[in-house]
């Protein structure tokens, strides 16, 4: 049994009938068909470029907060050695101020054996001065990331602080 067609529907009886999807819909579908992974290559783009800033951010932030307690450290050993009680006896002021400085080192990130030293306790009045040093060694990938996108970032960096104090009587 033939059935006819309507005269105004250009249907081939073979082919499945379409679905009522509006014409502007049908456009966007094709457009988005052909852009199915640019997401995802504008991702890899960025990607790198984004971490390399969160790194950094907080290499930034990890470096500062030993740079501070190295500040403070060299302060504490200043005012332990300055402190009344030795008698202007050097010995006593140096070892003072040495132990309280490498007491206040301990609490550093990333600082490879920091170290606290007094060089000289001279001058007219006395005077002491703490000198506290560190290796910093960064916590993040940074370099490794940083490698990717062409740069470079050193291995360690050197971080140093001083204070020098009046020595009371």
């Amino acid at each position: 049994m033939q059935t006819t067609m309507p005269a105004n529907d250009s249907r081939s009886p073979d082919r499945a009938p379409r679905t009522a999807v509006p014409p502007r819909t049908r456009r966007g579908l094709r457009r988005l068909h052909g852009e199915r992974g640019q997401s995802l290559v504008e991702l890899a783009f960025v990607l790198p470029l984004l971490l390399v800033i969160v790194c950094a951010v907080a290499e930034f932030g990890f470096m500062i907060s030993d740079e501070i307690t190295l500040v403070h450290a060299a302060h504490d050993g200043a005012r332990a050695g300055s402190a009344p009680g030795c008698n202007l006896d050097t010995t006593c002021e140096t070892n003072n101020a040495t132990t309280q400085a490498n007491q206040a080192l301990s609490s550093t990130t990333s600082c490879g054996s920091p170290t606290a030293s007094v060089p000289s306790i001279s001058g007219t009045p006395q005077q002491i001065t703490v000198k506290v040093a560190c290796t910093y060694t960064p916590v993040t990938p940074l370099g490794g990331l940083l490698a990717l996108i062409g740069g470079s970032f050193g291995a360690t960096i050197p971080l140093k602080a001083s204070t020098t104090m009046r020595v009371s009587q």
